[in-house]
């Protein structure tokens, strides 16, 4: 069973994790944490992760708010988060 992650993407691949396993988050709290965000000046968008973060297997992330125009397309930011987490990994595992 996949688990389930609610992130913070940045257009550079950044992330912060925003809810923990096994929170399921409503899309009144994804709109409000969303309006928060952009309030704060934050710009990229808030996803849904899906697969084990620290796992040798693909992950998927799905986006459920934007939060600004990011400068960039959705499928860069997912593939430098992809990058960074792989760098991650190799690096712990070091």
């Amino acid at each position: 069973m996949a688990k389930t992650l609610y992130i913070v993407l940045n257009h550079d691949g950044r992330h912060a994790i925003m809810a923990l396993r096994g929170s399921e988050l409503t899309a009144e709290h994804i709109a409000s944490e969303a309006q928060t965000l952009r309030a704060g000046g934050a710009c990229g968008w808030i996803c849904r992760m899906e697969g084990e973060y620290y796992g040798k297997r693909r992950i998927t992330i799905t986006p459920v708010a934007d939060l600004c125009e990011p400068g960039c397309d959705f499928e860069i930011a997912a593939a430098r988060f992809s990058a960074r987490r792989t760098a991650m990994i190799v690096e712990a595992v070091r």
